[in-house]
């Protein structure tokens, strides 16, 4: 007779397996994650990894593929393979019979050119070449190649683009064109994403990391001290009072007595 408690203690380390390949995998049903009658491709991100694994299985056979995923910065030469970028669409420019999409994910300041042949991409990338506009996210899959141009050395030669998050093009903020500090006040939540703003980052970034290096291969420790200081900004330093009693008509508040003298207070 099997105890219980060896029960128990299975049950508990299979439900900890599969949780961990769920937080690793993100995975939200293992029934469809591990049916063996799966024939639509199913795409696996694995948290920490630049890697997407696109799975077919069948009932006879398995095959993965695995098309890692690059930044802008380090997409410097042709690839022998698949590779998939992520970021945000700066540009596009649509022909009869290709369209030019830059992509930038924030790794650097020039993003990346694709190149979408109509005749070398599936009819899924075509309805989402519609929806393209500036600002939506994207994810590109292709080969890196020699850019026939002179701005860029590689390009992307796209063969399938998914629109991940939608942008209306009339009311996104930002365009190509160069845009004077005192507007990119005003859009503090994108602003990031123009090249003045985001080179500004990158030395302050890199300035106070060496401080900080510095000192702590010194000895020093980092700590957030109180701000002492004589500036009242925005009224911070105001008094103000808080009370349930009707400060317009003090007259009709009832007011305490005195218990020895029997006069009333206040």
């Amino acid at each position: 007779m099997v105890r219980l408690d060896i029960i128990m203690a299975r049950s508990f380390v299979m439900t900890g397996i599969l949780a961990g390949f769920r937080r690793d995998y993100g995975i939200r049903s293992f029934t469809a994650a591990f049916s063996p009658t799966l024939l639509a491709p199913k795409e696996i991100v694995m948290r920490g990894q630049k890697t997407s694994t696109f799975m077919t299985t069948t009932n006879n056979e398995s095959v993965t593929s695995v098309i890692p995923r690059i930044k802008t910065c380090d997409a410097l030469s042709p690839s022998e393979g698949s590779v998939v970028v992520k970021g945000w669409v700066r540009t596009v420019r649509k022909q009869k019979t290709l369209a030019f999409v830059e992509v930038n994910d924030g790794s650097n300041l020039g993003g990346i050119q694709c190149v979408l042949l109509f005749d070398q991409i599936d009819d899924d990338t075509k309805e989402e070449i519609d929806r393209i506009t500036t600002g939506c996210s994207v994810q590109v899959t292709g080969p890196l190649v020699k850019s026939q141009g002179g701005k860029q050395a590689v390009e992307l030669s796209a063969t399938s683009l998914r629109v991940i998050g939608d942008c209306p093009a009339d009311t996104y903020p930002l365009a190509k064109k160069r845009h004077s500090l005192e507007y990119l006040r005003t859009i503090a939540h994108l602003r990031p994403r123009t090249n003045t703003v985001a080179a500004v980052a990158r030395v302050r970034s890199t300035l106070a990391g060496a401080i900080h290096s510095f000192f702590q291969s010194s000895g020093f420790i980092y700590l957030q001290t109180p701000l002492i200081t004589a500036s009242d900004c925005e009224g911070a330093g105001e008094m103000f009072r808080v009370t349930t009693l009707d400060l317009d008509n003090i007259d009709q508040i009832s007011k305490a007595e005195d218990k020895e003298s029997g006069k009333k207070i206040g």
